[in-house]
Parts: structure tokens; sequence; C-alpha cells
């Protein structure tokens, strides 16, 4: 017989940990509400910086979803924690559920940031400087490199980053850029 308490625990943990992942989003996006217009710079250098590390995650959580329904679950010392953690009259495959949300919330989040980068992005793809961002932040290519690529000076290169980081951190923060 189906034990609906078990599965209204499941939920509710899921449900919890969703809301704690989308609550410190907005206290963190509160409180740098009050931030100097030079720091959203820096936070969208972040996030360029972040960018392929975050490809990696999605990557890794996929394998970790897969594995869970994979392994022999019940054996691992991190099922009986679980267990304990949430009743221990589950079921693995409930713990395994369980385990599973935990790893979609993670992904979800990491998703988002993925898919504001890329809209910020496409703000500047026909830009003909544009390859400076991805070759500076994702390909890690020095300044030189790039000038000989797009047959300018390095100070071009420099100019031109920094005007296309602006145009970006407005894309990413609005016009909180601006105040």
């Amino acid at each position: 017989m189906f034990d609906w308490i078990k599965l209204t625990n499941i939920v509710h943990e899921a449900v919890r940990q969703s809301f704690l992942a989308v609550f410190f989003t907005m206290i963190n996006e509160l409180s740098e509400k009050g931030s100097e217009k030079e720091s959203y710079r820096d936070k969208t250098i972040k996030k360029l910086k972040a960018y392929p590390i975050l490809q990696n995650n999605i990557k890794e959580y996929e394998k970790d979803l897969e594995d869970i329904y994979k392994e022999e679950f019940g054996s691992s010392p991190a099922v009986h924690i679980a267990q304990g953690y949430y009743c221990s009259d589950l079921t693995i495959d409930e713990v395994r559920r369980a385990e599973a949300l935990k790893i979609e919330v993670k992904i979800e989040r990491d998703m988002r940031i993925i898919k504001e980068v890329d809209r910020a992005l496409a703000e500047i793809k026909d830009d003909y400087y544009a390859p400076i961002i991805k070759n500076i932040y994702f390909d890690k290519l020095e300044a030189d490199d790039i000038a000989q690529t797009l047959h300018c000076d390095r100070a071009t290169i420099y100019r031109n980053k920094n005007r296309l980081l602006n145009i970006l951190a407005i894309k990413l923060y609005g016009g909180d850029v601006l105040d």
C-alpha cells in the first residue's frame, strides 16, 4: 500500500529546498541593490568567469542524477544518513527521489545563470569586437593574442572589452547599473 505521508514528506522537503534557493537569491539581490555602479561590472565579470564552470557543473549533476538510479543505493552510507534525515520509514526509491530533487534544484540554479549570460551575450553578438569577451573569459586568451586575431592593438582590445562589459552589465542588471 502506498504511504502518502512519506510522499508528502519528500515533496515538502523538495519544496522547502526550492523555496530556500529562491529566498536566498532574492536576499542577495536585495542586498546588492545599494551597491555602487562599479560592483555591477565586477558581478558581470564574475558571471562570465563562472559560465564555463556552471556548464560543467550541469553535466556532472546530470551524471549524478543517472547514478542515483543506477547504483546499489541501499548499501551506501550516504543513503542511511539520508534515510535518517528524511524518515527512517522511507524506501530507497523515495530517498533516491528526494536526493534527485536536491540535484534538480542545483541544475535549475545554474541553468538560470547560464540563461542570463546567454541573453546578455546575445545583446552584443553583432558587435565586431564581441569575440573579445569570449576569448578573455571563456577561452582564457591573452590580449596580445586577441589583438593579433582581430588585427588591432592592445589598447583597442581593452577599450572595447570595457565597453562590452558595460553593455553586458546593463543587460544583466537593468537600470540599477545606471543609478
